[in-house]
């Protein structure tokens, strides 16, 4: 069997445009407990990077169980400190491109929160290539368990990348994220008459 090819920017568009549906595979959507699903880490030389980590392998302060299998040996991403020397607080991990979207489209992500410092932070931004970044939601309280925040894209008529940003303030602060999900994405088919 040929391999089937069809072009970028049908990729990562909620539509299956390959007979096996792999144009939206590595999309973002990611229980991270094999890999990162096309989620990467740019370099920024900040105090704390994004992680895939479980919490067998984290030094300190991580959650004790992932939200995915609820064990602990699940896999999650962690904003962990890696660093002394540099003096950013934040660190970014941005999402594969998506091509476009439908007005009812949300992502779903779970995520763990706790801190000493009042601004530690998560936020959902998106990136399209000209606009400035756009904020869709920001974490106001912390939890001690993973909680799910549910963000609005809506409709997106330009290539997007989702950017998930950690702001570690001073002190003991655990920003960890699992299950990030799509909803609601894809355009509906149209009607037959």
């Amino acid at each position: 069997s040929g391999s089937e090819q069809v072009p970028m920017e049908v990729v990562c568009d909620f539509h299956k445009d390959c007979s096996n549906g792999k144009d939206e595979n590595n999309c973002g959507q990611c229980d991270f407990e094999h890999n990162q699903c096309g989620w990467v880490r740019p370099f920024v030389p900040s105090k704390y990077q994004w992680a895939r980590k479980r919490n067998a392998t984290t030094s300190g302060n991580a959650p004790s169980i992932d939200h995915t299998t609820g064990t602990d040996q699940g896999w999650y991403m962690i904003a962990d400190q890696t660093s002394e020397e540099e003096y950013l607080y934040d660190t970014w991990l941005v999402s594969p491109l998506i091509h476009h979207s439908f007005s009812t489209c949300e992502v779903s992500l779970w995520y763990y929160l706790t801190r000493d410092d009042q601004n530690s932070t998560l936020s959902v931004l998106g990136k399209a290539e000209q606009e400035a970044w756009t904020q869709y939601w920001k974490s106001l309280e912390d939890t001690v368990e993973w909680t799910e925040a549910r963000v609005h894209l809506g409709r997106q008529r330009n290539p997007l990348n989702l950017i998930l940003k950690a702001q570690l303030g001073e002190g003991n602060n655990i920003i960890a994220i699992d299950d990030v999900t799509y909803q609601f994405c894809d355009f509906p088919e149209p009607p037959v008459n």
